[in-house]
């Protein structure tokens, strides 16, 4: 009975009494981001970037060369494969492809992210002019 008189009064005071245990979010941690060895010219390619440690929700986007305007275009799709796997896709390799892709992730507590090179193998072709086509039968060069 007395327990309840002193819950009530402090009730009554304006203060609130509440018996939680209190668990801290863990930050996420990704695993190394790899690509396939050689993707080749025109062919698809699928990356997986997995948080092996992480408090759900987590959010993930990814950056070519540190710029995220990149995936506008049609051939680049990603997508949550659970709550902590996010892949990116790309179709149709060309030689624009090339460059740092970036997986971020994040949460409440934290934030990381991995990096990993893209170079798509091909033929080389030694070109007078940039081609006006983005999907080139070859990886060019400019010749000066």
């Amino acid at each position: 009975m007395q327990r309840f008189v002193a819950l009530l009064q402090a009730f009554l005071c304006g203060y609130v009494l509440i018996q939680a245990s209190a668990k801290l979010l863990e930050p996420p941690k990704l695993q190394p981001l790899t690509f396939p060895r050689n993707p080749a010219l025109n062919k698809k390619v699928v990356v997986s970037c997995v948080a092996v440690e992480g408090d759900a929700p987590l959010e993930f986007t990814w950056t070519k060369d540190g710029t995220s305007g990149h995936y506008a275009a049609k051939r680049y799709s990603t997508s949550a494969l659970s709550s902590h796997i996010s892949t990116l896709t790309i179709l149709q390799l060309t030689a624009q492809d090339n460059g740092n892709y970036t997986c971020h992730v994040s949460n409440a507590a934290g934030t990381d992210s991995s990096t990993a090179s893209l170079l798509v193998q091909g033929q080389f072709c030694l070109l007078h002019e940039k081609p006006s086509s983005e999907v080139c039968p070859c990886i060019y060069a400019l010749k000066e």
